[in-house]
């Protein structure tokens, strides 16, 4: 009879460290390589490395950020999205800026060999463009998500016979405009505009001259 009871006893124990295992609010996991493959409704660090941020060819603390709240990244980040495609960041949505006025890019001289001067071709090619509004259609917003939104721009399709550096195409064949640089070439078009501007107050002024010696005959 005592061995049955402390049989008893030793179930209820169990039952009892179990029931408590599993409505556990907390749970930390320390792990070192392999990491645990699995899904996670919260998952709390102090800083995050993901993949070989080295190229050692090992996964290591050196692959870790050591500065609190930093994040390494070694592959593409989708938000919003599953296939991210070609790109480091692929956003499927608005992306916001909430301090500063711009993204930066490296611009030092010491950093470019100059290829050529933009003005006196660009007018040309800005005179070229089709600038339209539009929504986005059915295909769109089946593949990223509904928004019906008024908004302004280009084709890329026509845009690529104009500068066809600023187009590119992804793994299912869509294109995607890259502006970078056109504020460049824009630049250019209004200092072209500014020329001839220039050249046709002088024409004008010549003939306001001639115009009023023939007015005092």
């Amino acid at each position: 009879m005592e061995r049955l009871l402390k049989i008893a006893l030793l179930i209820l124990l169990v039952l009892i460290i179990s029931t408590s295992a599993i409505f556990a609010e907390d749970i930390t996991i320390t792990t070192y390589y392999p990491s645990p493959y699995g899904s996670y409704d919260s998952l709390f660090t102090d800083k995050l490395g993901v993949g070989d941020n080295n190229n050692d060819t090992l996964y290591t603390s050196a692959d870790v950020p050591t500065t609190t709240g930093d994040v390494w990244i070694k592959g593409r980040l989708g938000i919003g999205t599953m296939t991210p495609g070609a790109y480091k960041i692929n956003v499927v949505g608005a992306a916001g800026l909430s301090t500063g006025t711009a993204w930066t890019n490296t611009s030092d001289r010491r950093w470019k060999d100059i290829k050529s001067e933009l003005k006196g071709i660009s007018l040309s090619k800005i005179l070229a463009l089709r600038p339209v509004s539009y929504t986005w259609n059915k295909l769109h917003n089946e593949q990223f998500g509904k928004n019906t939104d008024l908004k302004y721009g280009f084709i890329a399709q026509e845009v690529e016979d104009i500068f066809p550096t600023m187009i590119t195409q992804d793994e299912e064949g869509y294109y995607w405009y890259n502006p970078s640089g056109m504020e460049a070439i824009l630049t250019a078009a209004i200092q072209e505009q500014q020329d001839i501007i220039k050249a046709q107050q002088v024409e004008i002024d010549g003939l306001k001259a001639r115009l009023n010696k023939l007015e005092r005959k």
